[in-house]
């Protein structure tokens, strides 16, 4: 039981980590408020650039993803949705 709970966690992990680098995906790369562009990076279909957008300032953001390790605040109102945080 042990194994397959193993696998099953293992499959998950490797599921997200292959769709975290989509077009329109973000990634968190540091502490602040949700509405800085600097704080993170979004993928362009096989690596992570730096943004020049917030996630949800424009329509389409795919999967959002906050890095353990850090802390990111929402002090506005996001004017479009994101697929998954």
């Amino acid at each position: 039981m042990k194994k397959f709970i193993l696998i099953l966690i293992a499959s998950i992990g490797i599921s997200f980590y292959l769709s975290a680098q989509s077009a329109g995906d973000y990634r968190s790369i540091g502490n602040g408020n949700w509405n800085d562009a600097t704080k993170w990076v979004t993928g362009n279909g096989s690596n992570w650039i730096t943004a020049t957008t917030y996630p949800g300032q424009n329509p389409g953001t795919g999967f959002v993803t906050i890095a353990n390790g850090t802390e990111i605040i929402i002090t506005a109102t996001v004017p479009n949705p994101v697929s998954l945080l």
